[in-house]
């Protein structure tokens, strides 16, 4: 039996001490706020077990006759709703703590004032009048409240029952006194628990708001990494070659990527400005390729609005909207719902455009849109410094004269040439030309006009040959012509041909007529022949024998 009673009075005390943990542990989180609520939890807790205490009391006295079964009722009409609105409290159901236990006393204060008597009833007075006032209204409000019950009830109770003055000395007023200042203590714990738990979830909110300010921030921080990340992507990639279909192919593949979209084009501006011609799209290959088609421009509005504006369209049903009629044709075969149109701007001038597709109707928020439109930027910028850099090159292996390809650049396509003759046994024939009599041009019409005449013996020698064949200048007036799939017999004929309509052209300058004639050197790429600067050097001696045997002829190498 003695262990029995030994974990039964361990059981009794863990619940005391749980208990206690329970009304006194804090659920602020800042140290002094925790203080406070804590000290309060602890007045609340004490001031129960005074009730509990005195409750007990009563109770006792009553079983040993030492008080009236009146007394003991008396108590617990005064313990029962105390210790109530405590508890509540503690729990954190201010309403119910606060209109539940004045109302418990105050009527039956009000019922024992008219019908039993001040003496019996004063201390129901005292408390209705205190809980009621002290936790429903604001502090200076309360004591104005309590004062005007309190002489309710006195009048009430003097007119039912005019107790003696030492009566009302020896029982009213210690019993009223007692509890009013249990009521006051009752209602300041509470009023403060109730306030730091306030500052509580005050600062618990703040908290928590502050917790999804940062939250956000860091999303959107997240999501600009993204976007950053993304535009580098795009930027290395735009940088990293200078072929421009190379380049829209990878700026479609990251967009296409990273917004979720299932297709996408680019188109750039046709020579005659009249169409859009699709050079890139991704995925590549696809069953249904739209590269080469031509998007016409006069009359397609969602074109139009995208080049003129120069502002990004998006169209979330895109098999509808009559925007779209010129390509609805394309749209239904390429199965696009949604589409994004972006401008390629560069220098304010409109390259052509990007349309991203999609095979879900969807709507394309800002945030895509302005992300979108910052790599077709990019994308511009990129196609306009491969642009740049292959007019450059242009330059660089062009003559700026008659705009056929300098010594630099006949040699680099020359030897191409002749790598790809030998590597495939293919025949290679080289003209090497001299306009004749040239100094005298220059001498007797001035260096301007010999110019012009260089000018008009290139664009001779362009349209006396195929285009494939290479045409360069060799320096002054020496021309090297390139015939490729060509052997020395055709060769022969090409320069023959060359030197006859030179020689029946006059090339009209203002009012003079200046007859202009050549010599050819006609040599071919043999096994004897090295490279391509040995054919040049073979045909080279060829002409200098036509010079030799009187100019405007063709002659052969040995």
């Amino acid at each position: 039996m003695q262990p029995e009673r030994t974990a039964s009075h361990e059981g009794f005390v863990n619940l005391i001490k749980g208990w206690w943990r329970r009304v006194t542990t804090p659920r602020a989180t800042e140290d002094d706020q925790a203080r406070r609520e804590h000290m309060t939890r602890v007045v609340l807790f004490v001031l129960t077990l005074l009730v509990l205490f005195f409750t007990m009391i009563i109770v006792v006295g009553w079983l040993a006759g030492w008080f009236r079964w009146v007394d003991v009722l008396t108590m617990l009409m005064i313990a029962i709703p105390t210790l109530a609105s405590s508890a509540l409290a503690l729990r954190g159901l201010w309403r119910w703590s606060t209109y539940l236990p004045p109302l418990a006393f105050l009527i039956p204060g009000l019922y024992g004032s008219i019908f039993v008597g001040l003496v019996t009833t004063l201390v129901l007075a005292y408390a209705a009048s205190v809980v009621l006032a002290a936790l429903l209204l604001s502090e200076r409000a309360s004591w104005a409240v309590v004062g005007v019950v309190l002489v309710l009830h006195l009048v009430l109770g003097w007119l039912h029952d005019r107790p003696s003055a030492t009566g009302l000395l020896e029982t009213a007023l210690p019993y009223s006194g007692f509890m009013i200042s249990i009521a006051a203590l009752q209602h300041f714990a509470i009023s403060r628990l109730k306030m730091a738990l306030d500052q509580a979830h005050h600062s618990t909110r703040e908290l928590q708001a502050e917790f999804q300010e940062r939250t956000q921030a860091e999303n959107q921080l997240r999501k600009l990494n993204q976007e950053l990340y993304l535009l580098n992507r795009v930027i290395a990639a735009a940088t990293s070659t200078l072929d421009t279909e190379a380049i829209l192919q990878t700026i479609l593949r990251e967009l296409t990527q990273y917004l979720g979209i299932d297709q996408a084009g680019a188109a750039l501006i046709h020579g005659d400005r009249k169409y859009l011609r699709v050079v890139a799209e991704y995925p590549p290959h696809s069953s249904i390729s739209a590269i080469g088609e031509l998007i016409p421009i006069e009359g397609n509005f969602s074109t139009q609005y995208v080049l003129e504006k120069g502002e990004a369209l998006a169209i979330s049903s895109a098999q509808d909207d009559p925007r779209l009629v010129p390509v609805r044709e394309l749209m239904q075969k390429r199965h696009v719902a949604s589409i994004l149109i972006l401008p390629l701007i560069v220098h304010n001038q409109v390259l052509g455009t990007i349309g991203l597709d999609s095979f879900e109707q969807r709507d394309f928020s800002p945030e895509e849109i302005a992300l979108a439109l910052n790599v077709a930027s990019a994308a511009a910028q990129a196609i306009e410094n491969a642009r740049l850099y292959a007019e450059v090159q242009n330059l660089a292996i062009h003559d700026d004269l008659t705009q056929v390809l300098n010594r630099r650049g006949l040699f680099e396509f020359g030897r191409r040439e002749v790598e790809r003759a030998r590597r495939f046994n293919r025949d290679l024939s080289t003209l090497f030309v001299d306009a004749d009599y040239f100094k005298d041009i220059n001498d007797r019409f001035g260096h301007a006009t010999g110019d012009s005449v260089l000018q008009a013996l290139a664009g001779f020698i362009r349209k006396g040959v195929r285009e494939v064949d290479l045409v360069g200048r060799y320096g002054g007036d020496e021309f090297v012509v390139l015939l490729t799939e060509s052997d020395l017999n055709r060769a022969l004929e090409v320069a023959e041909r060359l030197r006859s309509n030179i020689a029946h052209t006059a090339v009209t300058l203002g009012q003079n007529h200046i007859h202009l004639t050549i010599s050819l050197g006609v040599a071919a790429l043999t096994p004897q022949t090295p490279d391509l600067k040995a054919m040049i050097e073979k045909a080279d001696q060829a002409l200098y024998l036509a010079k030799q045997n009187g100019r405007n002829r063709v002659e052969v190498a040995g």
